[in-house]
């Protein structure tokens, strides 16, 4: 502790920051792929320091190579390609979009491919909080960033990204019939015609494992502050797996027209329940029997068959809607 703060250790400190860095900054004149190079082998080690150092950050900005839709870039080259896809916008110069979660990564490419601002993959330790520092400076010197969520939850991101507008939740009944507890269904409607988009949360993941290292005592208290403000300051839908139906497929358009419990319900049920599953998101005992009842709901439906709905609070008799 007392080299810690020993005047002379700090001061040498200091002396050895700049020569290094000065040293970085000269070898980006003369070899710039060079420094790329030696930064990605260090990549932790940048990111990590960069977070309290405004100069290497100033470095890395240039050259530190982000994941993003459109290959590895560096942040200024992200803020370039984002420019005026804030037009809407009152508060912002740009928006750039980001992602944390690595099971996202192929749908959001796939999303943002046809867009010309990339969605930013910030999946390795220290590099969303770097991205923040960044966006955080730019925005200190001249130009106005908001750093946003790629996901349905976030402002303008249906629209935008999805193509579908006037987004809104689920109703009630609705959610209760298609979710679970650790879904957040929304409804839109739009340009494209797939009929849904899922966007899986590590969230219900970490809060189970969280909970399951509580309950065996196995997190010190100064541990368990952290990962509490960790997960607080994430807002609450992006703690749960978000689903996204789109009206403009017929499907379910006509299904959303009927109550829950019906034939077509049952077959959008499904169709939420598979690309749950596609995204790699574990379904628990319950949904598996109710994809099971669905199945054999709808082989007796196209039998020709009357039964009572099956979906709990459906009022549903077995007549065909009117």
């Amino acid at each position: 502790e007392s080299l810690i703060y020993n005047v002379h250790v700090r001061q040498t400190q200091s002396v050895l920051e700049n020569a290094i860095l000065d040293e970085l900054f000269d070898l980006e004149r003369r070899d710039r792929d060079k420094l790329q190079m030696l930064i990605d082998w260090h990549r932790y080690a940048f990111a990590g320091a960069a977070l309290d150092h405004p100069r290497l950050r100033e470095l890395l900005t240039r050259n530190y190579l982000f994941a993003t839709s459109q290959g590895d870039l560096p942040f200024d080259e992200i803020v370039s390609r984002c420019r005026g896809n804030a037009l809407s916008e009152t508060d912002c110069d740009c928006i750039v979009w980001s992602n944390t979660n690595r099971r996202q990564e192929g749908l959001l490419n796939s999303l943002f491919q046809a867009l010309p601002f990339p969605c930013v993959h910030a999946v390795r330790a220290f590099e969303h909080l770097l991205l923040e520092q960044m966006a955080a400076d730019a925005s200190a010197q001249h130009t106005a960033i908001v750093l946003r969520p790629a996901s349905p939850a976030s402002p303008s991101f249906a629209q935008t990204v999805l193509g579908l507008h006037e987004l809104e939740n689920a109703e009630d009944a609705w959610q209760r019939f298609l979710g679970t507890e650790e879904t957040l269904i929304f409804v839109g409607e739009g340009r494209t015609r797939t009929p849904v988009f899922v966007f899986p949360s590590d969230g219900p993941q970490l809060e189970r494992t969280f909970r399951r290292l509580r309950s065996q005592g196995k997190i010190p208290a100064a541990f368990q502050k952290l990962i509490d403000r960790h997960v607080d300051a994430k807002p609450a839908e992006q703690q749960k797996h978000q689903v996204v139906l789109n009206r403009s497929n017929e499907l379910v358009r006509k299904a959303l027209a009927q109550r829950p419990g019906m034939p077509l319900p049952a077959v959008l049920r499904l169709m939420v329940y598979h690309s749950l599953t596609a995204a790699g998101v574990p379904l628990d005992q319950e949904s598996h029997d109710r994809m099971q009842d669905d199945l054999s709901w709808i082989a007796e439906a196209l039998q020709g068959r009357r039964h009572d709905a099956h979906a709990e609070g459906s009022d549903f008799d077995g007549e065909s809607p009117q």
